[in-house]
C-alpha cells in the first residue's frame, strides 16, 4: 500500500536530514531553548512527491493537478535554501508568486477567471503560504494541523492525495513532537500552505467549499490574520519577528507545547465533525456561525490569560 510506504519513507528521510542538517540556534523570539536541526519538512515534500508520481504514472490523477502540485518545487527549493542561508523577502515572495502562477496555469484557472478574481486568488494563496509558515512556531503544531486538515478534507472530497499528505507528515511528526528533535523549517510549512491552497482550488465547486476550507484551516487563518491586523493598528513593523500569535501567548501563559497542540486539534476535530454532519443536513451557514463564535471565544479566553503586550 503506497500510503504506508510514504509514512516509512518520511521517517527515513527525516532521520537522514537530522544527521546532515544545520542547527537552528534559539534567540529571544524562539520557542525552543537548545540548538535543533531544521529543514525536516523536506521529508514531507519528498515523500508526498513520491506518492504523487506514483498516482500520475498509474493514471490515477489528472495531469492538471499533478503539474499544479509539482509547481511547488520552485517554492520548495527557495524555502530549503532559506532555511540554511536566509534569503531576501523579495526573493521568497517571487518564488511563491511563480509557483502559484504556474499552479493556476496548469489548473487552467488563468483563462477561466477574470483578472480581478485571479488577483484575489493569488493574494489569498500567498497569504496562505505565509500564514502557515507563521504558525509553525511550537513543537508539533503545524504538523498536527496538516494531518487534521488533510484527513478532514478527505472526508469531504474523497481524494487519495489527502491521505498521502497526512501520512507523509505523520512520519516527520514522530520527531517533531515536543520536545522536537528536528524542525520542519520553511521548506515544510510553506509547501503545506501551497498544497492546501492548490487542493482547495482544484476541488472548488461553489460557496459551500469556501465554508468547508475556512473551517478546516480557520484556526491558522484567523490567528495569523487577526494578529497581523492588530500589529498593523499598533504601528508595529510587520517584518520584525514577534511572539504575539494566540498559540504563542498561550504557551507564555503557562501551557506546555503539547497541551496547546492537543487543545487546538481537539477543537478542530469537534468542529470538523459538526461541519460534516451540518453539510449532510444542509445547514453549513449555521456551522460557520458557530465556528466563528467558537474562535472568538477562544481568542477572548487567551487574551485574558496573556494580553497582546508581550
Amino acid at each position: 500500500m503506497i500510503e504506508l510506504l510514504l509514512f516509512f519513507t518520511s521517517i527515513m528521510i527525516t532521520l537522514l536530514v537530522k544527521k546532515v542538517a544545520l542547527l537552528d540556534h534559539p534567540n529571544e523570539r524562539s520557542a525552543h531553548s537548545v540548538a535543533t536541526p531544521t529543514g525536516g519538512g523536506m521529508a514531507i515534500v519528498l515523500s508526498f512527491y513520491l506518492g504523487l508520481g506514483y498516482l500520475f504514472f498509474r493514471g490515477e490523477i489528472e495531469s492538471s493537478l499533478f503539474y499544479a502540485l509539482l509547481s511547488g518545487g520552485i517554492l520548495v527549493l527557495v524555502s530549503f535554501v532559506d532555511d540554511y542561508r536566509p534569503l531576501s523577502p523579495a526573493l521568497r515572495l517571487f518564488a511563491q508568486f511563480v509557483s502559484i502562477i504556474m499552479a493556476l496555469y496548469f489548473l487552467d484557472l488563468l483563462k477561466q477567471m477574470p483578472w480581478y478574481a485571479t488577483a484575489v486568488v493569488i493574494l489569498a494563496m500567498i497569504w496562505l503560504v505565509n500564514l502557515y509558515n507563521f504558525l509553525d512556531g511550537i513543537d508539533g503544531y503545524a504538523g498536527s494541523e496538516a494531518i487534521v486538515v488533510a484527513l478532514g478534507a478527505s472526508l469531504f472530497y474523497h481524494d487519495r492525495l489527502f491521505i498521502m499528505m497526512a501520512l507523509s507528515v505523520a512520519g516527520f511528526l514522530l520527531f517533531n513532537w515536543h520536545k522536537a528533535s528536528i524542525f520542519m523549517g520553511d521548506v515544510g510549512s510553506t509547501f503545506l500552505g501551497f498544497f492546501f491552497g492548490v487542493m482547495a482550488l482544484y476541488h472548488y465547486h461553489d460557496s459551500a467549499d469556501v465554508i468547508i476550507w475556512f473551517v478546516l484551516l480557520g484556526l491558522f487563518i484567523v490567528d495569523a490574520t487577526v494578529t497581523l491586523f492588530r500589529r498593523f493598528l499598533r504601528g508595529e513593523k510587520l517584518s520584525i519577528a514577534h511572539k504575539k500569535h494566540a498559540f504563542q501567548r498561550l504557551v507564555q501563559s503557562g501551557f506546555s507545547h503539547q497541551k496547546v497542540v492537543l487543545l487546538a486539534m481537539g477543537f478542530n476535530l469537534l468542529c470538523l465533525l459538526f461541519l460534516y454532519f451540518a453539510k449532510e443536513k444542509g445547514f453549513l451557514l449555521t456551522s460557520l456561525l458557530c465556528y466563528t463564535l467558537g474562535l472568538w471565544a477562544i481568542l477572548a479566553w487567551i487574551e485574558k490569560r496573556k494580553g497582546f503586550d508581550v
